[in-house]
């Protein structure tokens, strides 16, 4: 395993080497993001969006995910340079905010005097670009804002393609290590913590049951149902139900962070909520079909995104019907989805801007406070859009993955 390693990071630096040294875009601009993973991969289809208009585009993000960032370039042969923060922009250079778009409220459709058009990707990132300043970017280069296009399908994480397949295999070996033989269905119940309390559940998160329910489902239909480890991250679920993930089998977390999305890759099965692994497990099968073909890996179909304060648009992916995510969005008591709405709240507070849009779902004595990530938390902790979740509907997509198999 150390000479693949070797191998590996000898490979990347060939690669980083390229990238740095490459100057194609000719008009320098840094996207600032949120610095949450999910968010930095998503960011990629603005960057491919900018790419294409000649940009030499850079993205201010946690220096964690850097490595990762490598992946998304080189298949289509753009520029990126990476900031770990806005100090470290070259002086002069033009940043344009995507943050307040990525972190508050990504659906388009519910934005006050927004354009009425949804998705978490599909042309609003653009809209939000060109919101913060970057219709000036783009006049500046001589170039019509309104052709600006930003899709889902150029999320795309490029992995090994061809004659080297070093970061599928070692995604395969993982797999094989927990399953044995069997289906392995990796399981992501929970999204990045809350703060300042990290101890509690998020409106993104799967309740303990749901977690029971989908692991001893799994295993009935004679399938290993796996979670990313270490175990005491899902001290949020252990802590109301110390039994919820008996069923589960654990996979150590590679510590390279490009092998995640090849393990992602490598499963039968992926089911998630709205959070960074979907983005990491579609955007691998969109930027590595080739290796993904050759090695009879699975396509979108086998990842099941499971959304509560998101809206159905924030995880799909793919071009054609039979090619595409899977979505459940959860049955709610809250008054926002009941209103055939999510709330977009992403599990972090709204401006105070929001609050007057929202006041004739909300009642008048409920407002977005800065204090609060959901108005309808209760004093238990629990969030109600996440709380009903029709496990029959889980059932069937269950059997589908495990029984259904090609």
């Amino acid at each position: 395993m150390s000479r693949i390693g070797d191998a590996f990071r000898q490979t990347f630096s060939g690669i980083k080497t390229q990238l740095t040294s490459s100057n194609k875009g000719t008009h320098p601009v840094t996207l600032k993001s949120t610095g949450a993973l999910g968010d930095f991969i998503l960011a990629s289809a603005l960057q491919h969006a900018l790419g294409e208009r000649g940009f030499n585009v850079g993205i201010i993000n946690p220096a964690f995910a850097h490595p990762l960032w490598n992946y998304f370039p080189v298949i289509r042969g753009h520029t990126v340079r990476f900031f770990p923060t806005p100090a470290d922009v070259p002086a002069g250079e033009t940043v344009v905010d995507i943050s307040t778009y990525l972190r508050h409220f990504p659906h388009s459709d519910k934005i006050p005097g927004g354009h009425g058009r949804k998705g978490h990707l599909s042309e609003w990132m653009g809209i939000e670009f060109l919101a913060k300043g970057g219709d000036q970017v783009l006049t500046n280069a001589n170039i019509n804002p309104n052709t600006l296009h930003v899709s889902p399908s150029n999320v795309q994480i490029y992995l090994t393609d061809g004659t080297n397949t070093m970061e599928v295999e070692q995604g395969l070996d993982l797999v094989r290590r927990v399953g044995g033989g069997q289906p392995v269905i990796v399981v992501a119940p929970l999204a990045a913590p809350m703060l300042p309390d990290r101890n509690a559940l998020g409106p993104k998160d799967l309740r303990p049951a749901t977690v029971t329910y989908i692991g001893q489902t799994i295993r009935a239909l004679g399938g290993v149902p796996a979670l990313q480890g270490p175990v005491d991250q899902y001290n949020r679920l252990t802590a109301r139900d110390a039994h919820c993930i008996d069923a589960y089998a654990v996979i150590d977390r590679p510590t390279d962070i490009r092998i995640t999305p090849a393990l992602l890759l490598a499963a039968d099965g992926v089911i998630s909520v709205e959070s960074a692994p979907i983005h990491l497990a579609a955007g691998a099968y969109q930027g590595t079909t080739k290796a993904a073909t050759e090695k009879g890996l699975r396509n979108l179909s086998k990842i099941i995104a499971i959304v509560g304060s998101s809206s159905r648009e924030a995880s799909e992916y793919g071009t054609s019907a039979d090619n595409k995510t899977q979505t459940i969005e959860t049955i709610s008591t809250c008054p926002i989805v009941a209103a055939t709405l999510r709330c977009g709240n992403h599990g972090y507070h709204p401006p105070a801007q929001y609050t007057a849009h929202f006041q004739r779902l909300l009642g008048a004595g409920q407002v977005f406070s800065a204090d609060t990530f959901c108005v309808h938390t209760q004093p238990t902790d629990v969030h109600n859009c996440m709380t009903t979740l029709n496990h029959d509907d889980l059932a069937v997509r269950l059997e589908r993955l495990i029984r259904d198999r090609p």
